[in-house]
C-alpha cells in the first residue's frame, strides 16, 4: 500500500514532492545518457538507439541488436558532439546487450551506477531515451510484471514495465525512483499495447569485469567478445555457429551440453539442427524425437519436429506435429500456419484455407493467418477478397511489416503515392528493412 501511495504523489505532485531530487536524477541521467548511431557502408545512418555511460572508464552500454548490422557505430553527446568507437569490451547476444568505448572519450564523471538487486512489481522507475529520434526524452512509469523464462532457463527473467519503448529507446537507462539503474530498455512486444521490457542489470555485472579491447571490424568477423558459461546462452552460442554455417562445431557444442544436461530438451533440438544440415537426417530426426520426449508440452518443440519433418518431406508426419502443437496451445498461430503450408505443397488449397480459417477464430494474433490467406486468395485470382485480408493483417497487427509494405505496394498500383508514402514512414518507425524496399519503388 505505502508504494501505491507513494506512486500516485511522484504522478499527481511531482512539482511539490520531491522535486529537486527526481530532477536532480533527469539531469544526471540525461548527462549519461548518448545517441548510438548505426553507419552503414556509406557512413550514412542507418539507425539509431540509445546507450548511458556505466562506469568513469567511459564504457558505453546498448543493445547489441542496434549495432549488430552496423558497419560503423558511433554516438552522440548531449551536447551535439560526436564520436567512433573504438573498441567493443564486452557483448552478450543471449541478454542482447553491448559495451564499447568511443575514440577521444577515456574518463568521465557523469555515469550512472548500476543496481543489481531484484526489484518489485509496483516500483517506480524512469527511462531516458531518445524514442523515434526524440533525443533526452524521459518517461515514468511502473514495474508492472516480472516475467520469468522458460523453465529450462530458471536463471533469468525480465522486468515488464508501463513506461513506453519505443523504437529508438532501445538501450535507455531503467532507473529506480534513487536514480539507480536497475536494467536495460531491451524490447518492445510490439503485438500488445504497453507491454515494454527491462533486461535487469545483474546480468551486465560479470561483462563489465572482463574487456575484450577487440576493434569492431574483429568483433564483426567474431560475432563475440567471450564464450558464453550458462546453458541458455551457450545454446544460443552454438545457433549462432549454426548461422555461420559451421555445423560440426555447433554439433560438438550441443553434445557437450547434452552430456552435461541430459535431462534439457533445447540441446537435442540443436544437435537436430546441426546434424540436418550435415546431411544426417536419420540422426536429427532421432535427437529431435527425444527432444520432444524430454518436453512434450511445449508446443514450439512440436513446432521444430514438424518442422524437421517438413524439410524431409515427410509431410504426414509434419502434419501430425502441427496438429499435436496446436493441441499442446490452440492459441499459437504458428501451427496453423505451418500446417497450411504443407498442404499448399500437396495441392490441397482447400484444406489449407480452412485450418487458416480455424486459426484465425482461435489464434491471439491471426495478422500472419490472414496474410497467408491473402496469398492462396491472390493466387487463385481473388484479388479483392485478398485486398481485404491484407487489410485484417494490419488491423490484428499494425507492426505486420510484411502487411505493410504489401499495402504500399497496393497503394502504388492504385496511384496512391500519398498512401505508400505513409506506409514508407509507418515501416521506417519500425525499423524495418522493408521501408528501403518500398521506398525504391516509390521512387521508380
Amino acid at each position: 500500500m505505502i508504494k501505491k501511495i507513494c506512486i500516485l504523489f511522484l504522478v499527481l505532485a511531482l512539482p511539490v514532492i520531491c522535486f529537486g531530487s527526481i530532477k536532480q536524477q533527469i539531469l544526471l541521467g540525461q548527462a549519461s545518457v548518448v545517441t548510438v548511431i548505426n553507419y552503414d557502408k556509406n557512413g550514412r545512418e542507418a539507425a539509431k538507439g540509445t546507450g548511458f555511460y556505466i562506469n568513469g572508464k567511459a564504457h558505453i552500454v546498448t543493445n547489441l541488436h542496434v549495432v549488430k548490422d552496423a558497419e560503423s557505430v558511433g554516438i552522440k553527446t548531449k551536447d551535439g558532439k560526436t564520436f567512433k568507437l573504438s573498441k567493443v569490451v564486452n557483448s552478450d547476444e543471449d541478454y542482447d546487450l553491448f559495451i564499447f568505448t568511443v575514440a577521444g572519450i577515456n574518463s568521465t564523471g557523469k555515469y550512472l551506477s548500476l543496481q543489481p538487486a531484484k526489484h518489485d512489481v509496483g516500483d517506480s522507475v524512469m527511462v531516458i531515451g531518445n524514442p523515434m529520434g526524440l533525443e533526452q526524452t524521459v518517461s515514468t512509469g511502473i514495474i508492472s510484471g516480472i516475467r520469468e523464462d522458460d523453465k529450462e532457463y530458471k536463471e533469468d527473467f525480465v522486468y515488464q514495465i508501463t513506461a513506453p519503448i519505443s523504437p529508438g529507446s532501445s538501450g535507455s537507462p531503467v532507473m529506480n525512483e534513487k536514480g539507480g539503474v536497475i536494467g536495460v530498455a531491451t524490447m518492445q512486444y510490439k503485438k500488445g499495447q504497453n507491454l515494454n521490457f527491462v533486461m535487469p542489470s545483474d546480468k551486465l555485472m560479470p561483462m563489465i569485469k572482463k574487456n575484450a579491447g577487440m576493434d569492431f571490424k574483429a568483433w564483426k568477423e567474431k560475432g563475440y567478445c567471450f564464450e558464453p558459461v550458462t546453458y541458455r546462452a551457450a545454446i544460443n552460442f552454438a545457433y549462432r555457429l549454426i548461422d555461420k554455417d559451421e555445423y560440426q562445431n555447433a554439433l560438438k557444442k550441443a553434445l557437450s551440453l547434452i552430456k552435461k544436461y541430459p535431462k534439457k530438451s533445447e540441446a537435442y533440438r540443436l544437435a537436430a539442427n546441426a546434424l540436418y544440415e550435415l546431411e544426417k537426417e536419420t540422426d536429427a530426426e532421432k535427437y529431435m524425437k527425444a527432444a520432444v520426449k524430454l518436453n512434450p508440452k511445449k508446443e514450439y518443440m512440436h513446432n521444430a519436429l514438424g518442422v524437421l519433418y517438413k524439410k524431409m518431406e515427410y509431410y504426414d508426419l509434419a502434419a501430425k506435429e502441427f496438429y499435436e502443437e496446436i493441441k499442446v496451445a490452440p492459441q499459437n498461430d504458428a501451427a496453423y500456419y505451418n500446417l497450411a503450408s504443407v498442404y499448399l505443397i500437396n495441392n490441397m488449397q482447400e484444406d489449407a484455407l480452412k485450418i487458416l480459417d480455424k486459426g484465425i477464430k482461435i489464434a491471439k494474433n491471426p495478422s500472419d493467418l490472414y496474410l497467408k490467406n491473402a496469398s492462396i486468395l491472390s493466387d487463385g485470382g481473388n484479388r479483392d477478397l485478398a485486398i481485404e485480408k491484407i487489410k485484417k493483417a494490419v488491423e490484428f497487427d499494425p507492426y505486420n511489416a510484411d502487411a505493410q509494405y504489401i499495402l504500399g505496394v497496393l497503394a502504388l498500383e492504385n496511384g496512391d503515392k500519398a498512401g505508400a508514402y505513409e506506409i514508407k514512414r509507418i515501416l521506417e518507425e519500425m525499423e524495418s528493412p522493408l521501408a528501403k524496399k518500398l521506398g525504391e519503388k516509390i521512387n521508380q
